[in-house]
């Protein structure tokens, strides 16, 4: 059992995760949008838009239109862009998990910053 954990272990540690960082902006939104890019402020439907934290808030990220305003939302995208190829040392050789992966636009940056692998998933 030891051996099968510290392979866990080993494996775990070689992974990053990317969508947990997303998550942060999105969470951003749910404290009234203080501080928050436009796309996790807007009127896209999330807990700034009255979705609160059940409900509305998760199914409204699914929408095609929600997608787009946040690939559109220039500064957030090339925020997310930027600390990922900013930071090329953290993802190159590394497995990668981008949690909640959406559009996997966090997914392709994180290809382009020299992952070894990529998982997206949705």
């Amino acid at each position: 059992m030891s051996r099968i954990m510290s392979t866990v272990w080993r494996v775990l540690a070689q992974v990053v995760v990317v969508g947990a960082v997303a998550a942060a902006d999105d969470a951003c939104a749910a404290s009234g949008g203080v501080g928050c890019t436009a796309a996790a402020a807007g009127s896209g439907g999330g807990a700034a838009a009255g979705g609160g934290a059940g409900g509305d808030f998760f199914r409204s990220y699914g929408t095609a239109w929600v997608q787009a305003e946040m690939l559109q939302d220039r500064p957030r995208t090339e925020a997310f862009r930027d600390a990922i190829l900013g930071n090329r040392q953290l993802f190159e050789g590394k497995i990668v998990l981008d949690v909640g992966a959406g559009t996997g636009i966090l997914s392709l940056f994180a290809a382009q910053a020299g992952a070894k692998k990529v998982f997206a998933v949705e």
